[in-house]
């Protein structure tokens, strides 16, 4: 074997096992605009329907977002009734359409939470119901 080769699959490893999986990370990974849409989404929601709001401060959150790159994922507690959740994804189709920077929302519905992890979020157990709103292309 050559040194050419040899350098040659050196490479290919750095690339397919280092450097690859990195840019794609980089790539996912949520922007400021990202995080700021969602902020500006959750408050959209909060000032709609009320029982999002914690009654105090120390109180849990109903509702948990993590923003992605062009995306959402909206994780939403205590919202049992069908009728309430096609409300609300109706809200964010029509807020979707006039802040079109969030390609794809994915949203969650749960009855209520587990259990707390050591940090004190929520942990999720299976979905109510799971719809993604996305923009048409």
């Amino acid at each position: 074997m050559g040194l050419g080769m040899l350098l040659g699959i050196a490479m290919a490893a750095f690339y397919g096992l280092g450097f690859k999986p990195f840019t794609i990370a980089l790539h996912n990974m949520a922007r400021a605009q990202d995080v700021e849409q969602c902020n500006i989404l959750v408050n959209h929601l909060v000032n709609r329907f009320p029982f999002f709001k914690p009654a105090d401060d120390n109180a849990p959150s109903t509702m948990y977002t993590l923003p992605e790159r062009n995306a959402l994922r909206l994780y939403l507690y205590g919202v049992t009734n069908s009728e309430s959740q096609d409300e609300i994804i109706s809200v964010i189709r029509s807020w979707q359409s006039t802040n079109r920077s969030l390609d794809k929302i994915s949203v969650r519905f749960y009855g209520s939470a587990s259990g707390s992890s050591q940090y004190g979020e929520r942990l999720p157990k299976e979905p109510l119901c799971t719809v993604s709103v996305e923009l048409p292309r």
